[in-house]
């Protein structure tokens, strides 16, 4: 989709669903992961956008895709989980492909999710005090 439609399609999909439901004060869009995704919502929000990166160590996010058991993540070796997450964070075909690394450079605040779901939403609830 990213080919035909450019970077930031999935940003411009969101930015509709949001400006149609303007009666909410904060919307949450996750999985951003090209600088393109970020670039649209920053046009289109402005001030009111920030981004935040949310990042765990490599055997961290490796022990939760084997807990979640998901088709096709739970037989990744740790190597081939490495390789895997290795070509997201660089990008490998230009703009269209999904460059994290890039990506979380942008982002306006960072939280570490090496803990609990718990701690994590502690986090999130702390940050959104401080920018909401």
């Amino acid at each position: 989709m990213r080919l035909k439609h450019g970077p930031g399609i999935f940003s411009k999909m969101c930015v509709e669903q949001i400006n149609a439901q303007r009666d909410k004060t904060v919307a949450l869009v996750s999985g951003i992961r090209t600088p393109g995704e970020v670039t649209e919502l920053q046009k289109a929000f402005c001030k009111n956008f920030f981004l935040i990166g949310v990042d765990s160590l490599i055997e961290i996010r490796y022990a939760r895709i084997k807990q979640r058991a998901r088709a096709g993540e739970n037989v990744l070796s740790l190597e081939q989980f490495k390789q895997s997450e290795e070509l997201e964070m660089k990008g490998t075909t230009g703009v269209h492909s999904q460059n994290i690394s890039a990506t979380m450079k942008m982002a306006d605040y960072k939280i570490d999710n090496n803990g609990s779901e718990a701690e994590l939403n502690k986090k999130i609830e702390a940050l959104l005090k401080k920018i909401t």
